[in-house]
C-alpha cells in the first residue's frame, strides 16, 4: 500500500463557505475524513491546485495549528477566514 500524500492546504475567505462535510468517529481522536465536495472554498482551491486536490476519503490531521482534540479543529474551520489544513491524501 502506497503512503499518502502529505499536503498543506490554504483556504482564503473561507468561513461560512468551505464547501466539504466532514466525517469522524466518536470516541476516537482519530483524523477528520472528507465524506463530501460542495461549492465553495475547497471546491475552488482544488480547480486551482489539480496536483494536490482535496478528495473524499482524505484525512484532515490539522487545521489552523490545531491537531486534536477534533472538536477545536472543527472551531477553527468554522470560527477562522483563513484556513490552513494538513491534508492526508490516499492516491487510488
Amino acid at each position: 500500500m502506497q503512503r499518502p500524500a502529505r499536503n498543506k492546504v490554504t483556504l482564503t475567505e473561507a468561513r461560512g463557505r468551505i464547501g466539504m462535510s466532514l466525517l469522524s468517529v466518536d470516541g476516537c481522536s482519530g483524523p477528520l475524513i472528507v465524506n463530501e465536495i460542495k461549492e465553495g472554498a475547497v471546491r475552488l482551491w482544488n480547480e486551482q491546485h489539480p496536483d494536490e486536490v482535496v478528495a473524499l476519503g482524505d484525512n484532515i490531521i490539522e487545521i489552523n495549528g490545531t491537531s486534536a482534540p477534533k472538536e477545536h479543529m472543527l472551531e477553527r474551520l468554522h470560527q477562522d477566514d483563513r484556513i490552513e489544513m494538513t491534508v492526508l491524501h490516499y492516491v487510488k
